[in-house]
């Protein structure tokens, strides 16, 4: 089955780079809070779509994620990492805490996000994140992590044919 995540919106966003936070859309933490994408404005922000439950494409950008943070701390600029799983029907705030925990991401500046259907695949439109086919126990998917300024406008990705991390963090 394809989940119809599809190509940047056109319609409710405009055109993807115009700001993510101007999107609606309301997301949960892993504590169960609830997060807005806006409220991350007026700092930089590496944002990628994953589900914790991954073997395959989703290590692999986790890895990128920590190559881009050490890469921000090396340069003496903090940035927030937003992860966002695209698994609708079974990530949680319990599973997406038992990953922060099994990975050892830091609170302070990884979040780890769960939305609606409708948010998710509005923030997916929205940064080009592709279509996913779901083999009911493991999904097939792009990869594709991108920055945002300060006001949410994305200004840089990476995907399996851009892979510099050190140009991206410039």
């Amino acid at each position: 089955m394809i989940v119809g995540i599809g190509r940047p919106a056109t319609t409710d966003q405009g055109d993807a780079s115009n700001s993510l936070y101007s999107l609606a859309a309301t997301f949960r933490d892993d504590t169960g809070r609830e997060v807005k994408l806006s409220s991350f404005r007026g700092k930089p922000v590496v944002l990628a779509m994953f589900y914790s439950e991954c073997t395959s494409r989703c290590p692999m950008t986790l890895e990128r994620l920590r190559a881009i943070d050490e890469a921000f701390a090396a340069r003496k600029e903090a940035v927030d990492i937003v992860l966002v799983s695209f698994d609708v029907r079974r990530e949680t705030t319990k599973t997406l805490a038992r990953f922060r925990k099994r990975e050892r991401l830091p609170k302070e500046r990884w979040h780890l996000l769960r939305g609606s259907e409708e948010a998710t695949q509005s923030l997916a439109r929205a940064v080009g994140f592709g279509n996913v086919l779901d083999l009911g126990d493991h999904f097939v998917h792009p990869v594709r992590i991108v920055k945002m300024d300060a006001e949410g406008t994305i200004t840089k990705t990476l995907d399996l044919e851009h892979r510099d991390v050190a140009a991206f963090v410039e």
